[in-house]
Order: structure tokens, then C-alpha cells, then sequence
């Protein structure tokens, strides 16, 4: 995949099986990593325990493109 944290975070997510990722954001090459290994991602789930993620995934649509704040 590559080189930079966010890939190698997206690395060790595909080889753990993952099938979708709960997370409060990921940047631009770890999501084209994750989506590449078909890994789903869910992001906004900052501050939520596991029930309230799990909770909030059965509502949310999964991302098709990473979210940028702040400019990035």
C-alpha cells in the first residue's frame, strides 16, 4: 500500500479482516488504502462509546470519500 502512518494503520486494519472501521476521520491516502481492501469506513464517531458506534452505524451511510476539517 505505502508509507505513511495513515497507510500503515490501513495496513494493519486489512490484515486484522476488518470488514468496516469506526473512526472519527481519516485522511486522504488511508482512505483510498482502505477502500481499496474493501474496508467500509464509518467516520464521525468521535467521543462515542462501542454501543453508541454500533448503534449509530445501523443509521449512518458509510463514507465515500474522507472527510476533510480544518482546511487539510
Amino acid at each position: 500500500m505505502g508509507h505513511g502512518a495513515g497507510i500503515q494503520a490501513a495496513e494493519t486494519i486489512a490484515r486484522a479482516g476488518a470488514k468496516v472501521l469506526l473512526t472519527g476521520q481519516v485522511g486522504p491516502k488511508a482512505f483510498q488504502a482502505l477502500s481499496r481492501a474493501g474496508i467500509n469506513i464509518v467516520q464521525n464517531m468521535e467521543g462515542l462509546t462501542v454501543g453508541q458506534a454500533v448503534a449509530e452505524i445501523k443509521k449512518l451511510a458509510v463514507a465515500s470519500q474522507p472527510e476533510l476539517r480544518g482546511g487539510q
